[in-house]
């Protein structure tokens, strides 16, 4: 019973004891705050401070600030704003004299927590904010140190301004300038120096959008009414990740281009030549209607920008090269003659360069030469006479007609028993004149046939031609035009 006593009693003393210390320790930071600052139990103490006055010994003294900043994530980068949304910290040190104690008087206390509004703070801001609150930090309480130190490490979500450079859009790298000032105090009162050369990455988040470079900082000096003020100037180096817009812009806009190229392989009898490059005109507009969304108002074109309008200019060629396709399948008849450069253009020189053959004829250098010098001579009328049937039947008739008479005549290895004149040779002439009028009319006919089919024929070829060069040329200029755009980029994949 009497250990049981002396162990309650024990118990009892050492929680009183602690409860004792914490008291006296609470009691000890108490005073201290008091007597720091204004209103505290010590008069004489707090007539000393005032949160205007600047914490310096002597007036002409300049005060050191220590500035240093901390990025936390970059949240957005609007680039039709310009303005770039960051999550950082401010880290500001100085030193305040009159916020010095001993401690051994105030129970070994080497540093308390002090809220902004109660001593003196730097009015440090960022220069080109583009907030609504120009001033976005969270007053989070300082830390001060036995020795005068103080630490203010304010955090805020900023909005500033940065300008976008959309040239090389979407394989940019851009900077973004951050400058931090005193607004009032100029460098004869308040000097900052930079805490490190670079801002602190150890907390950074990546960015699902923007892969970081760097972040380094240094001191510029600036003129600004009549005043030198010293600036803490940070440069934030991003580069765009591209896979996203190569998934998403890039790949749709060449697969769009090569279904306008497959296109001219589309045979004019079908007739959606035209359709399908109009489909494909459109689709363009669209994708090109979502790159202006993205990038700013500028006098800058975008790279993309750039391959897109060539893309559609070559895609609106190619709609007027169908509709040319279709009018040269189109001509029928014999007045549709095709011009002699038309002729030994499309139908002699072209499907040589590329390799085309034509049914019934083989086109070699040879008989492009032969075909141009018998158009030089139909067209100086030293064509021979042909010995169509026709020819033949105006031939017997001429002859027949000059020598009606009696007897035998030969022609052409033919005897011809011709009636003497009189009333049964008009009657014999005049049913000969018939049959050679018919056979003049069918003659003609077939003629007029063969001719209107081969100029069909020819205007078909033609327009096979005119859509193999198409298919060649437009083919061409897509792989140079995608070519140079990846070549001409800084960079093309960035993870």
């Amino acid at each position: 019973m009497v250990q049981w006593e002396r162990a309650c009693v024990i118990i009892w003393l050492m929680v009183t004891f602690l409860i004792g210390r914490a008291h006296f320790q609470e009691h000890h930071e108490r005073r201290l705050i008091d007597d720091l600052l204004p209103g505290g139990s010590d008069v004489s103490i707090a007539r000393k401070y005032t949160i205007e006055e600047r914490p310096v010994v002597n007036e002409l003294d300049v005060l050191e600030l220590k500035f240093g900043l901390e990025l936390q994530q970059i949240i957005d980068i609007n680039e039709k704003d310009q303005v770039i949304s960051t999550n950082m910290w401010l880290n500001l040190k100085w030193q305040d004299y009159s916020l010095m104690w001993s401690p051994t008087e105030y129970g070994n206390i080497s540093d308390i927590r002090l809220p902004p509004h109660k001593i003196w703070t730097p009015d440090i801001l960022l220069t080109n904010s583009a907030s609504q609150v120009f001033n976005p930090t969270h007053p989070t309480n300082i830390v001060v140190y036995n020795n005068g130190d103080c630490v203010f490490i304010p955090p805020g979500l900023f909005q500033s301004t940065c300008k976008i450079n959309i040239l090389w859009f979407p394989f940019d790298d851009q900077e973004c300038v951050f400058k931090f000032i005193s607004w009032t105090y100029d460098a004869s009162k308040l000097n900052i120096s930079l805490d490190g050369t670079s801002a602190d990455l150890s907390g950074y988040v990546e960015n699902g959008e923007w892969k970081l470079l760097g972040f380094p900082g240094y001191r510029h000096l600036s003129s600004f009414d009549g005043s030198n003020y010293t600036e803490a100037i940070f440069k934030l180096n991003l580069r765009r990740r591209t896979m996203y817009y190569f998934s998403t812009l890039i790949l749709p806009c060449v697969l769009i281009a090569s279904m306008s190229i497959f296109g001219f392989y589309l045979p004019p009898e079908s007739g959606e030549k035209i359709t399908l490059q109009i489909t494909v005109l459109m689709a363009l507009t669209f994708y090109m209607n979502m790159v202006t969304e993205l990038t700013p108002q500028s006098s800058e074109t975008p790279l993309l920008g750039i391959y897109f309008s060539c893309i559609m200019v070559m895609v609106a060629a190619s709609v007027v090269d169908a509709i040319l396709v279709l009018n040269f399948h189109r001509q029928f008849g014999t007045e549709n003659t095709m011009p002699y450069i038309i002729k030994f253009v499309f139908l002699q020189w072209l499907p040589w360069i590329l390799f085309m053959k034509r049914p019934g004829q083989k086109i070699t250098r040879s008989s492009m030469i032969s075909h141009h010098e018998m158009q030089k001579l139909e067209l100086h009328g030293n064509s021979t006479s042909s010995c169509s049937l026709l020819n033949n039947v105006l031939n017997v008739d001429d002859h027949l007609l000059r020598k009606c008479s009696t007897g035998v005549h030969e022609y052409q290895g033919f005897k011809i028993h011709a009636c003497p004149c009189g009333r049964s040779g008009n009657i014999v002439e005049k049913e000969l004149k018939l049959i050679l009028t018919e056979l003049q009319v069918i003659t003609n006919k077939i003629h007029e046939k063969d001719r209107s089919a081969q100029f069909e024929n020819d205007w078909k070829y033609a327009a096979m031609v005119l859509d193999r060069l198409s298919l060649v040329v437009f083919t061409f200029l897509t792989l140079l035009l995608s070519g140079a755009c990846l070549v001409s980029a800084p960079q093309i994949l960035v993870y």
